[in-house]
């Protein structure tokens, strides 16, 4: 087996694992899952999906700027990404409406 598809293997393997823990945590432990969580087994499902692939593209038919198809797709995530999360670190006492929210408590 290349190790191309030993990688697959495991990635899938490990999306499987976090995906059913998630289950086993919600059902079993009774943890109800919040708004975020039930996002992070969608992007883990999907990710576990994107290992099944065979990592290859068959025919590059499109390119802008001397990038295909998924390098753009990648770009993005990885931007967005990026974004979200600097905007969610982001500390909430920088934001001058939660200061002037809680002013007058």
């Amino acid at each position: 087996m290349s190790v191309r598809r030993l990688v697959n293997l495991a990635g899938f393997a490990l999306c499987a694992a976090l995906i059913a823990y998630a289950l086993y945590s919600q059902f079993r432990l009774g943890l109800e899952p919040c708004p975020l969580c039930i996002f992070q087994r969608i992007g883990v499902a999907l990710l576990g999906v994107v290992f099944t692939g065979s990592g290859e593209c068959a025919v590059v038919n499109w390119r802008f700027l001397g990038l295909t198809m998924p390098a753009w797709v990648l770009i993005w995530a990885f931007a967005l990404g990026t974004a979200g999360v600097i905007a969610n670190l982001r500390s909430s006492s920088d934001d001058p409406t939660v200061k002037r929210r809680f002013a007058h408590s």
